[in-house]
């Protein structure tokens, strides 16, 4: 998992560890604010297994953003302002929700780590 100013990208193989952390948080914003990004995301998440990113996939529409990048991405966004919400808020709920040792983000040319 990788945390960016545009939302937290994860690998395929992990897809799963994703659709645990979005049934988690998901409660936090409100439901018109997430969105997953990402390539063919409806023919390569399996409904049964990921339902929920599933669905979310499912309910993104022309307003929301594309992409090429070939992993998922999860993201807050705001079809009304036209992009993505504020990375350190969501980052912030991340590290409350999972207290991990560390947690990295890259702001266009800055990086700067966390331990905790």
């Amino acid at each position: 998992m990788t945390a960016s100013h545009t939302g937290i990208h994860y690998r395929w193989k992990d897809i799963d560890q994703l659709e645990h952390f979005y049934s988690q948080v998901k409660a936090l914003f409100p439901a018109k604010f997430w969105h997953l990004l990402g390539q063919d995301l409806q023919t390569k998440l399996d409904a049964k297994q990921q339902p929920q990113l599933f669905k979310l996939a499912k309910a993104s529409t022309d307003k929301h953003p594309s992409t090429q990048e070939e992993f998922p991405r999860l993201q807050l966004y705001s079809v009304k302002d036209g992009h993505a919400l504020a990375a350190f808020k969501f980052c912030l709920h991340l590290a409350c929700i999972g207290r991990p040792r560390s947690l990295e983000l890259q702001v266009e040319a800055l990086k700067i780590t966390t331990c905790g």
